[in-house]
């Protein structure tokens, strides 16, 4: 075949319009690789964002639940103290009026022997 051929011009053209089709479909499968490759990053990063976000959550529900306990325990102390306080109070009381029996039973007695 001569180059002058329509023939010749034909095959040129459609080895040319393949090369570019060929190069075209391996552009097209690295960039599908690289959407691929740029997805599963993306997913790995939700899925990093997901446990951290859920890590916290169990953070803040313990540091709540110590709260509450916490407060439960202070104020059992609380009421522990006061009833303390009231029976110290109360023994200061026998204790006084003991001491008074005392000294009008026996007023020889120097007051501060008591």
């Amino acid at each position: 075949m001569s180059p002058a051929c329509p023939c010749a011009n034909r095959e040129r053209s459609a080895e040319a319009l393949q090369a570019r089709l060929q190069g075209a479909e391996d552009s097209l499968a690295v960039r599908e690789r690289e959407a691929a490759e740029r997805q599963a990053a993306i997913s790995q990063m939700l899925d990093a964002a997901r446990d951290w976000q859920r890590q916290k959550s169990e953070e803040e529900h313990s540091l709540q639940t110590g709260a509450v306990e916490v407060q439960r325990k202070v104020e059992e102390d609380v009421t522990r103290a006061k009833a303390m306080m009231e029976e110290a109070a109360a023994d200061k009381a026998v204790v006084q009026a003991a001491k008074e029996g005392l000294m009008q039973a026996c007023p020889e007695l120097p007051e501060a022997n008591f």
